[in-house]
């Protein structure tokens, strides 16, 4: 059964909608890893190169990103990549970056860490600043392009981590 869907309380704002999209994306990309069973995490194959640990990792790092690098015009601060489980984004063979050591935890935490800077920068837009361009490091996007585009892609990678569990259940 799925979990009701919760609007903030100013649901009628582009903004206020977008935020509630992140906040049940991700919901629901922790209701799917919690299904995953702890030998998953960071196992990979040929069907699947990258690790559950892999993808978690990928996300809270893209978060990050898009935050500082596009959104705010500026390099992560080192404080916000603190204990981080990943060094880089993807390896020489363009493979996820693999988060080997990192803990369902640890991977958990920086997806917290990640989101909470967000949302903590993006309670500060008002809504005409959704759509005014802003100059990233490595190009211009508006704050609205920038939330749509991280709601699509954790979705992409959800849809990734849930075939990742359904194919490892018959091995159950």
């Amino acid at each position: 059964m799925r979990a009701p869907f919760r609007l903030p309380e100013q649901p009628a704002t582009r903004l206020g909608l977008l935020l509630a999209q992140l906040e049940d994306g991700r919901a629901r990309t922790l209701r799917i890893v919690a299904t995953a069973p702890a030998e998953l995490l960071h196992h990979s194959s040929p069907d699947f190169p990258n690790s559950l640990a892999a993808h978690l990792a990928h996300l809270a790092a893209i978060e990050l990103d898009w935050l500082y690098c596009d959104l705010l015009g500026v390099e992560i601060p080192a404080e916000a990549l603190e204990n981080f489980p990943i060094d880089d984004v993807r390896q020489a063979d363009g493979r996820l970056a693999q988060a080997e050591t990192a803990t369902l935890p640890e991977l958990l935490a920086a997806l917290a860490r990640a989101r909470y800077l967000l949302l903590t920068e993006c309670a500060r837009l008002a809504e005409p600043d959704l759509a005014e361009l802003v100059q990233g490091l490595e190009g211009a996007a508006t704050p609205e392009w920038i939330l749509s585009h991280l709601l699509q892609h954790e979705a992409e990678h959800r849809g990734v981590m849930r075939r990742m569990i359904a194919a490892w259940a018959p091995r159950a």
